[in-house]
């Protein structure tokens, strides 16, 4: 009996320091995935972070492009009007140029006639 008892006692051992070992390789496996987990998180947290940062730029450049955006369609408005003046301008100008010429050849003929006509 005595032998079964030590034969028991070195399984309960063996079964024991077995279990002991695959424990540990457990923790460690444990350990070694809390520690992933952990840098993972960090790695999310400063990355939300970032993201955070570039959200509010690129909300602050839509801004800007959609005030330049603003700027041009008053600038085109602005451009539309100016160029609606000036070509009224030039069509009077040349309506002008007109006049004086016609005048100008009036003026040439009544200076014509003038010397053709004798005077008292």
């Amino acid at each position: 009996m005595r032998k079964n008892t030590l034969v028991i006692g070195g399984i309960v051992a063996a079964l024991l320091t077995t279990n002991g070992v695959t424990a540990y390789k457990y923790n460690k496996d444990i350990n070694s995935l809390e520690s992933k987990l952990h840098n993972k998180t960090e790695q999310l947290s400063e990355l939300s972070g970032e993201y955070l940062k570039l959200s509010k730029v690129s909300d602050q450049q839509s801004n800007k492009i959609q005030s330049l955006s603003d700027k041009v369609y008053r600038l085109n408005d602005k451009n539309t009007v100016l160029t609606t003046k000036f070509n009224n301008l030039n069509k009077k100008v040349k309506k002008q140029e007109n006049t004086i010429t016609v005048l100008k050849q009036e003026l040439e003929q009544a200076k014509k006639r003038n010397k053709e006509s004798p005077h008292p």
